[in-house]
């Protein structure tokens, strides 16, 4: 893979220096003030007692983050299970969420507006494009979050608030064109309806016409994408009483993981495949959010209700990771998921006032899923079968949370969330060695308590000490039990739960009088019958399936902070935003003791650097740099069973700089935009096979221009 050139490398380097040298800068401008909802009330980022991240709107638009991808590199011990393509990839938080089954569940907690959204195959483990669009802020969690977003959250969890109504008038519409031949268009406008009624629309579509990826057999683009969504917002606000409905459609239609993974060994070029059949993915989704809020004067009462629908298919041509027509030509993979999601939670919120504060609640969810795998035309008959499940998991949940003040500085918060979850399965296989039907169910039970202690002498410094536990239910493979190798995990229909317990330690501060901040934690997560995949060859072909994989540990470091500093020879202004960490974790017990946890980065790094130069009549010109690395980790869980243990393959340190230049006033921006400008080249997911390892590398160089306006 391609080596950063030795000017990439001194300009990583000085970026750091640049930014190590903020605290000795005198008269600095404050830093904006970042307010979460961690605790299911909104608080200012210092004042929270766990690790967490929060990406206001306008730091989104300034950096230009439009996918849940931009976000994870931004993060610190945040990062993907690469699968193979958007919609399959898993978000990973502190080494955990990396098993994936059908109808497994998330082990990131997927949340819209505080809402549980996760669920489902087919791009039911993450965010769309249309979830990151006209967005409030985005918060993410490191570390189990108890009773607050606890669902699922035993490495953390992510919620992205959408942008409100609001009651007086406002619009905005952009345009950009970029590599590809792609274009974006999207607007909104929002404003009151009546003096207690105001409402939001919102639009996007993107259309790619182009690619990176070519089919040899007739030269078409492989990599094409098109995507067209809308969102309605309404609120109300009374005496004591507000409202917000969101309602959204997205549509899209991209590559599925075949076009753009290889075999390495296959030939050189990775965005060459022979595709006898085109590799597609397509999705519609709906989504409704109501939110409630009721001021009792000494409590708010507040429901969140949320109904999501999606529909979505993917079809892969298996052989074209050979780069010919002539190997099995008929090999065709086809998957689709149709989901139903809602939910509903009910919770009182103590009003800020006194030395104790509450939460007590109870959620409701329920996830109906109809799956259907079909794989034809293998030689070897046993890769041939028709896999349909259909589920339906039911889950009751009652939390609270109490804190005291034990004096004005020194506060006490325990937190307890009590989780039933009740899953039933139906499978009907058809295919070698033989075709069988049946049904499986289970409950899963958990008490996830939380305890943290924090010292906050003035609204500018924390310290806090916490101990969380975290759940996530098992479930079901969707096989029949296959003969495996002798060195194989044991395989079983059913899995366990998983459990994680993480003692965590953290400052979080704002000096120079509000110019710079800096938070940082420590943690150890321990996990208890950790989730993960396997990868074998069995008497029914080649087999995914999951198992639990014994005890595990992870310990990290974190480091966050942001500055901002004048540049007083021309007026201008310097801002920095700086995310890095440290991690290292294997598996303690179990059938793969001694192995790292995989997916785990031991270092990650990244620093943005904006400069701001007014010009002239309110126009300011500005220039960013934004570099983000990563070094070391492995992929694969235990490696392929033919190839043995040795087939477990390290992770290529992933080194990315772009670079954005533009002018802008209060009404209107114009941006260009260079990603990965020095067209660093790298994988992003492999996997050991006996013809050599599949592989997906990060994409080359893009640019881009991007209008707005606003109104």
């Amino acid at each position: 893979m391609k080596r950063l050139s030795r000017p990439a490398q001194l300009l990583s380097a000085g970026s750091v220096l640049a930014f190590l040298s903020v605290p000795s800068l005198a008269e600095a401008q404050g830093v904006d003030e970042l307010v979460v909802f961690a605790r299911k009330r909104e608080e200012s980022l210092v004042k929270v007692p766990t690790a967490v991240t929060a990406l206001s709107s306008e730091r989104l638009a300034r950096d230009g983050i439009t996918t849940i991808d931009d976000v994870v590199r931004l993060v610190p011990n945040v990062n993907w299970k690469a699968v193979g393509a958007p919609f399959a990839d898993q978000i990973s938080i502190r080494g955990q969420g990396v098993g994936l089954q059908i109808n497994a569940e998330a082990a990131t907690g997927i949340y819209r507006n505080g809402a549980f959204t996760a669920g489902g195959n087919l791009g039911g483990y993450s965010f769309t494009r249309l979830d990151m669009f006209d967005v409030e802020r985005i918060e993410v969690y490191r570390g189990p979050q108890g009773a607050t977003f606890g669902r699922n959250a035993v490495g953390g969890a992510i919620n992205v608030v959408s942008a409100r109504p609001k009651d007086a008038f406002g619009a905005g519409a952009e345009v950009a064109y970029g590599e590809n031949d792609r274009y974006e268009v999207n607007g909104y406008i929002t404003g009151p309806l009546s003096d207690r009624w105001s409402a939001r629309l919102s639009a996007l579509h993107i259309d790619q016409q182009d690619g990176f990826a070519t089919n040899t057999l007739d030269g078409s683009t492989l990599d094409d994408e098109r995507a067209t969504g809308g969102r309605l917002g309404l609120r109300y606000e009374g005496d004591g009483f507000d409202a917000n409905l969101t309602i959204d459609y997205f549509d899209e239609e991209t590559p599925s993981l075949v076009p753009l993974t290889f075999v390495s060994t296959l030939g050189p070029d990775p965005f060459r495949n022979a595709l006898n059949t085109e590799s597609r993915f397509e999705r519609s989704e709906y989504n409704g959010i109501l939110e409630l809020n009721w001021d009792l004067g000494f409590a708010t009462l507040s429901g969140v209700s949320i109904y999501k629908s999606r529909d979505a298919e993917q079809v892969d041509d298996n052989d074209a990771y050979t780069r010919t027509s002539m190997f099995d030509p008929g090999q065709v993979r086809g998957q689709t998921d149709e989901v139903t999601r809602w939910g509903q939670e009910v919770r009182l919120v103590s009003n800020p006032g006194g030395p104790l504060s509450s939460v007590v609640g109870a959620e409701i969810l329920r996830l109906e899923v109809d799956n259907v795998v079909d794989r034809s035309g293998f030689a070897m008959a046993a890769q041939n079968f028709r896999s349909a499940t259909t589920s339906d998991d039911w889950s009751y949940a009652a939390f609270g949370l109490v804190g005291y003040d034990i004096t004005s500085s020194l506060n006490l918060t325990g937190e307890l969330r009590y989780t039933r979850d009740k899953k039933e399965i139906d499978i009907d296989f058809t295919g070698l060695p033989s075709s069988f039907t049946t049904s499986a169910s289970d409950d899963y039970e958990n008490i996830s308590p939380v305890v943290t202690l924090s010292y906050s002498p003035s609204d500018m410094f924390n310290v806090y000490a916490r101990y969380a536990t975290g759940y996530r239910p098992g479930g079901f493979n969707n096989r029949p039990a296959p003969t495996l190798l002798p060195t194989d995990p044991v395989y079983s229909l059913a899995y366990d739960s998983e459990d994680t317990k993480s003692y965590e330690l953290g400052v979080k501060s704002q000096l120079l009088d509000g110019a710079l901040d800096v938070n940082a934690a420590v943690f150890r997560a321990i996990a208890s019958d950790l989730i993960i995949n396997q990868t074998t060859f069995s008497s029914v072909g080649f087999l995914n399936y999951v198992i639990n994989a014994g005890k595990s540990q992870v310990d990290g470091v974190e480091l966050e902070a942001a500055a901002r500093v004048p540049f007083e020879p021309t007026g201008g202004r310097l801002l920095f935003n700086l995310a890095a960490s440290w991690a290292d974790g294997e598996f303690e017990s179990g059938p793969l003791e001694g192995f790292a946890i995989p997916y785990l980065r031991d270092w990650q790094l990244a620093l943005t650097s904006t400069f701001t130069q007014p010009i002239a009549n309110s126009v300011e010109a500005f220039a960013q740099h934004g570099f983000t690395g990563a070094w070391g980790g492995w992929i694969d869980e235990a490696g392929n069973s033919l190839l043995g243990p040795n087939s477990v393959l390290e992770m290529d340190d992933a080194l990315l700089h772009d670079f954005a230049l533009g002018v802008r006033n209060e009404r209107w921006s114009l941006t260009a935009r260079v990603q990965n400008a020095f067209d660093s080249e790298f994988s992003i997911q492999k996997v050991a096979a006996p013809l050599g390892n599949t592989e997906k590398i990060n994409l080359p160089r893009t640019w881009s221009v991007r209008l707005g306006v606003k109104f």
